[in-house]
């Protein structure tokens, strides 16, 4: 039985580019993410353009394989969101009240794959993508 499943094709090294629209506001974050085998996902860069330009950032979540798919937590534990991978647009969702994320996943493996998020809550309304690339 293959212990690492649907995280397979995504083990290893990326670059990544993430644009987030906010209102007329926009920024672009550069940088770099890895999955390794113990499931981590770390993604770390810096924000080349927007308010925050010159800051580094770092995200930490876990991956683990779950009936075929992947079971994305943060970093602290808590369920993010379930997704297997496939063709076309693959739709998520994470209700974190009041605030509403809607994901979609597009994958085009194993060289790309994009991940979209709108944003939506009393005090948010923002769309953020970010598109992953072999490194």
């Amino acid at each position: 039985m293959d212990e690492l499943g649907a995280l397979r094709p995504f083990l290893g090294d990326w670059q990544l580019v993430r644009r987030v629209r906010d209102g007329g506001d926009e920024a672009r974050f550069e940088g770099s993410a890895r999955l390794g085998a113990d499931g981590w996902f770390v993604e770390s860069g810096t924000w080349t353009s927007g308010s925050m330009a010159g800051l580094r950032g770092e995200r930490r979540t876990h991956w683990a394989p779950l009936d075929a798919g992947i079971a994305v937590s943060f970093a602290d534990g808590r369920p993010f969101h379930h997704v297997v991978p496939g063709t076309g647009e693959i739709a998520v969702r994470h209700d974190c009240a009041p605030d509403l994320y809607l994901g979609a996943y597009r994958f085009e493996l194993p060289a790309l794959w994009r991940l979209d998020w709108r944003v939506t809550g009393p005090r948010k309304d923002y769309r953020m993508t970010s598109t992953y690339r072999r490194a």
